[in-house]
């Protein structure tokens, strides 16, 4: 289990992965305009971020160690926004 808290003192850590690991999963590709990154992708990323995650220079984070990642490796959620329902 992740902690959020390690004795009674916020664990930053914990929120930052979740917010690199969402910035990853929604970026969108800048020709398309589609999401390109799968829950793959986007867990590694939060893992080590080398210094580009959102809010932090962290390089790698411990706090990956409790995440398992679910999703399908080779698939990609999103609508086509040229295409209409």
């Amino acid at each position: 289990m992740v902690g959020i808290f390690t004795q009674g003192t916020a664990n930053d850590r914990h929120w930052w992965y979740w917010e690199d690991f969402y910035y990853e999963l929604n970026r969108r590709h800048p020709v398309t305009q589609l999401l390109y990154r799968n829950y793959k992708d986007a867990a590694l990323f939060a893992a080590n971020p080398l210094g580009q995650g959102v809010y932090n220079n962290l390089q790698n984070n411990t706090e990956a160690a409790g995440f398992d990642y679910v999703g399908c490796e080779s698939c990609y959620f999103d609508e086509r926004p040229d295409i209409a329902p």
